[in-house]
């Protein structure tokens, strides 16, 4: 299953002015490799704390830009989990 993230940039108003996509996940996971993807250069400056939205699919456990820095690390290291 893949997914696409993206982080939402929003005007002082509140509204919604621009949603960057940062990150594909793809691989099935439970136990076997997940595979992340980054779709932008700015991800190294983002916090691991900053909520990411899924553009085509759920969330499957990602929440932020930490989430997905693990499941990286994990697939660059051969860690399947």
């Amino acid at each position: 299953m893949s997914t696409t993230f993206a982080v939402i940039k929003k005007c002082k108003c509140g509204e919604i002015k621009d949603k960057i996509e940062i990150a594909h996940r793809s691989g099935q996971g439970h136990g076997k490799p997940v595979k992340i993807k980054w779709l932008h250069p700015f991800v190294d400056v983002l916090r691991n704390n900053r909520k990411v939205y899924p553009t085509d699919n759920t969330n499957q456990g990602v929440y932020n830009v930490g989430d997905l820095r693990k499941l990286y690390n994990r697939y660059k290291n051969g860690v399947k989990k």
